[in-house]
């Protein structure tokens, strides 16, 4: 017995003699300045880039210690270190080694930094040494069985890994966006390939604070964290943004998060998400005082690639709406609930200058969505949504007050099956109808009523401010933006419906029963038949073709007015300078044409427009007024006609003029041309009973007029100038020689005098 003792003595302290002379042979052999001239030579070569290590110490029985380590970054890219660490020290039991166990008590990093750049051409920083390893890998012999199990054979148990201070940042310098994580703090204790261990995590995310603390399971992938995330200040979050999509970002936010995960393949998380006062800009839209509240549950089933959303429940500033389905690879079904409640939370959604503003009302809904996401003419819409007393304002637009309504869905169909119906201005309104395959390419069919509509008010609102066409056309600098026409459009769906309009106005011109079907199809619309009735007697009937897929729309009117009283059209189609005309009678047009602009309306309006009136009278013309007075020819003052026709063809923008207005005493007669852009070259002439001259002075005058076959005073006048400011003058060449000049003087110093005070402006051509 005491032979084993002194042998198993001997074998342990042979044993302890050649741990201790291996623990003093490394200390010798391996000092700092060897083992640094070692390892990173071999590192360099590993990686393909310069290593740098200020010191490195190593323990045959306690560990290895590493301060100042570096990595440097390859060519082309914009930093020198890709990868550095102020310490590293590992700490490890030697003992266990020989119970084929690896038990590291403490592997600690200390200020590491990181960062991972991805290039314009979408390349990243550690592609080159990726090769390097998958070459190496390419070019080791295959590991054998026995050389597997071995492996296999040893465990490996951590005590505490830490990270103090790390540093990792990611830069995408194509999409010019950033993600930085700094001061971050790591703690995982026990750590074991097969079994949960726990950690701490504790980090900035682009200023934002971030903490994580739970289990982890490496073995099963099984996790069970909670996380939390507190942003002070969003506009931190930018940087994460490519330039332009999100802009001056302002607010706060808090996270809560409870995940739990068994495997890749399923994982829940729960948890709360509170933001307020966020402010943005999107879209050049602006966004302010935002708050949302939400909470949620989302399961994650990988094998089936969905997210179930068992509930969510969010307010976005007050306005609840709660959310449960799933979203799949290549199907969805959703369900959206929201309850009867005002619309008022909505009102911080936008600021004041957005397109539309909602002012008050309530909304309810109930829809449920299905299909594939990705494919939208699979979706499938059933439901309902309904309003009351909304109120909205739009931008450049009367308000739209008392709207109600219910708009039901099935599948991809929709129906009003409580019509629409509300304010717009002072104008209620009514819309009934459906809509058929509104996910592609949509018909719809829509009735629309209307009780009364003035018509210079959405004038006002659609057409862009008046231009001095004159200017447009002699100045060749003009901006491209006032010579713009309006763009062509391209709307994929199918309309077509009826308009009824109690009281159709258009400033002294009122239609009753305005009635009228449209068609819209492939960018066409097409009114037809058009009728109305006028207040003052006489109908309105008719067609209008406007092609929109065209840039400045091409129109095509075709308008016939029967029986009308003129005496409203003109003091609401001419200016006031051009007096009153009455009279009963008809007007017929037909006009073609393309764009809106003066040089478009030059090169492409065409048509022409017929007028007819009997038994009327001009009141209150100032040039006829002014020549009764010169001429003493009281009857020229406010003179009646038994007819009135005039004749108007426009031809590539000029306009042909031929009207006479005829008398028993007297009689005009007018014909010449104009320009859209107002440029005048008429002549006119006035034909006079002699029984009508009396004064002295007019007897003068006309002594030397000549006299037409009927034995009637002839007078011509030219009339040039532009519509705003017409110049008139005697026509010397038609009454030859016997014209004196201080007749025509006197005339002309008249009538250039009159037209001073009271210049003729706005007319219709």
């Amino acid at each position: 017995m005491q032979k084993w003792i002194k042998r198993l003595a001997i074998v342990v302290i042979v044993f302890i003699v050649i741990l201790v002379g291996i623990y003093i042979f490394f200390s010798i052999y391996f000092t700092p300045q060897r083992l640094k001239a070692l390892v990173v030579p071999r590192l360099t070569a590993a990686l393909g880039r310069e290593v740098e290590i200020k010191e490195i110490r190593f323990n045959l029985f306690k560990g290895l210690e590493v301060k100042e380590f570096s990595v440097k970054e390859a060519t082309g890219f914009p930093i020198e270190q890709f990868i550095s660490c102020e310490k590293l020290i590992l700490r490890y039991r030697f003992w266990p080694l020989f119970r084929k166990k690896i038990e590291i008590g403490k592997l600690i990093l200390e200020s590491p930094q990181i960062e991972i750049i991805k290039n314009i051409q979408g390349r990243f920083n550690f592609e080159d040494i990726v090769s390097q390893f998958k070459k190496k890998k390419a070019l080791a012999p295959s590991p054998s069985k026995k050389d597997e199990k071995a492996g296999m054979a040893f465990a490996l148990f951590i005590s505490e890994v830490k990270v103090k201070d790390g540093t990792a940042v990611f830069r995408d310098l194509k999409q010019a966006t950033s993600i930085t994580l700094k001061k971050t703090d790591f703690v995982a204790r026990d750590i074991s390939l097969t079994h949960s261990f726990p950690i701490e995590l504790s980090c900035l995310l682009n200023e934002v604070s971030v903490t994580i603390e739970g289990k982890v399971n490496l073995a099963t992938l099984k996790t069970d964290l909670k996380t939390k995330a507190f942003a002070s200040d969003l506009s931190s979050l930018l940087p994460v943004l490519p330039p332009g999509k999100l802009n001056d970002l302002r607010g706060k936010a808090g996270l809560k998060v409870d995940l739990k995960t068994e495997g890749i393949n399923n994982a829940q998380a729960k948890g709360i998400l509170e933001a307020k006062n966020v402010s943005f800009i999107s879209q050049k839209r602006d966004y302010e005082n935002l708050n949302i509240d939400s909470k949620f549950d989302l399961l994650w089933n990988g094998s089936q690639q969905k997210v179930v959303l068992n509930k969510v429940h969010s307010l976005l500033n007050g306005f609840s709406l709660d959310t449960a389905g799933f979203i799949g690879k290549k199907e969805m079904k959703l369900k959206f609930d929201i309850p009867l409640q005002s619309l008022k939370p909505l009102i911080k959604l936008t600021t004041e200058t957005e397109t539309i503003k909602v002012k008050k009302g309530q909304i309810s809904a109930n829809l449920a969505v299905q299909g594939n996401p990705y494919q939208l003419t699979s979706l499938e819409l059933n439901g309902d949504v309904s309003l009351q007393d909304v109120s909205l304002k739009l931008k450049d637009m009367p308000s739209i007050s008392s709207v109600k309504g219910k708009l039901s869905f099935q599948k991809q169909d929709a129906i009003f099956t409580i019509p629409l119906s509300g304010k717009i201005g002072n104008t209620y309104f009514k819309l009934n109808g459906k809509v058929k395959h509104f996910f592609d390419k949509p018909i719809v069919t829509l009735n629309a009523e209307f009780n009364k509509l003035k018509l210079e008010e959405w004038l006002s609102l659609s057409f862009p401010k008046k231009l001095n066409t004159s200017e447009v056309v002699n100045n060749k600098n003009q901006s491209k933006k006032q010579d713009k026409e309006p763009a062509p459009l391209n709307l994929p769906f199918v309309a077509s419906g009826q308009i009824k309009i109690s009281d159709l106005s258009y400033k002294k011109i009122i239609v009753s029963k305005f009635t009228t079907t449209y068609n819209f199809k492939d960018n066409v619309l097409v009114l037809k038949p058009i009728y109305g009735q006028f207040q003052k007697g006489g109908t309105i009937k008719g067609k209008i073709k406007l092609d929109l897929s065209k840039r400045g729309f091409i129109y095509d009117l075709d308008l016939n007015l029967d029986k009308i009283d003129i005496n409203n059209f003109t003091q609401s189609l001419l200016s006031p300078s051009v007096g009153e005309l009455r009279g009963k009678g008809s007007l017929i047009t037909k006009i073609k044409g393309k764009g809106i602009t003066a040089p478009s309306l030059e090169k492409y309006l065409n048509g022409w427009i017929n007028a007819s009136f009997a038994n009327g009278e001009l009141r209150g013309n100032p040039l006829l007024q002014k020549v009764a007075e010169f001429l003493d020819i009281k009857a020229l003052t406010n003179p009646k006609f038994k007819e009135f026709k005039s004749n108007l063809e426009v031809e590539n923008g000029k306009i042909n003029i031929k009207g006479k207005m005829k008398e028993r005493d007297y009689g005009f007669f007018l014909q010449g041309s104009s320009t859209v852009t107002g440029k005048l070259d008429l002549q006119s002439d006035i034909t006079l009973n002699a029984n009508l001259v009396q004064n002295s002075k007019a007897k003068q005058i006309f002594k030397i007029v000549p006299r037409n076959e009927e034995g009637y005073y002839f007078v011509p006048l030219l009339i040039k100038g532009k519509f705003n400011a017409p110049k008139i003058a005697l026509n010397t060449k038609a009454i030859g020689e016997k014209v004196k000049e201080e007749a025509q003087k006197n005339l002309e110093k008249v009538l250039e005098k009159q037209i001073e005070k009271t210049p003729l402006k706005d007319l219709l051509f």
